[in-house]
């Protein structure tokens, strides 16, 4: 058991610290395309690129990757930037394309603690990927 001072400081601690994470969707359609839906914290953008769009699109363009079955990366095509709430939500397309690996590593070089999640809609089925600090890219199917 836990003694509540202790309890009380782990709580003070997760208050000062907390999780960081971002979450994409990737939907994969017929014929190889791909449309994503990537939600991220807008204060944490806005301390590594700014408010700038052009400047967003080109960090999460380095920092989320849909790479082709070759290793080549998607060339992703952003349909637009919308702020829900605290949430900034980019949304992108791509392909025609045979999918490989993908890397979601946004805001990993500046939190030690962000977990990324990538939730992958296929026709075949969904199914989720964690991403921590350091990992390498994962197979999309």
């Amino acid at each position: 058991m836990i003694a509540p001072l202790r309890l009380a400081a782990l709580a003070l601690l997760l208050v000062r610290h907390p999780m960081h994470t971002s979450a994409a969707e990737l939907r994969l359609g017929p014929g190889g395309t791909v449309q994503v839906r990537l939600r991220m914290f807008r204060d944490d953008v806005a301390a590594v690129a700014g408010s700038d769009p052009p400047a967003i699109e080109a960090y999460v363009h380095t920092r989320f990757i849909v790479e082709d079955e070759t290793g080549r990366p998607l060339a992703l095509v952003v349909d637009g930037l919308a702020l829900e709430g605290d949430v900034l939500v980019l949304a992108a397309h791509g392909g025609p394309a045979r999918l490989g690996r993908v890397r979601h590593a946004v805001m990993q070089e500046r939190f030690g603690d962000q977990v990324n999640i990538v939730r992958i809609i296929a026709p075949q089925g969904t199914r989720t990927l964690l991403f921590l600090p350091g990992d390498p890219p994962k197979p999309v199917s």
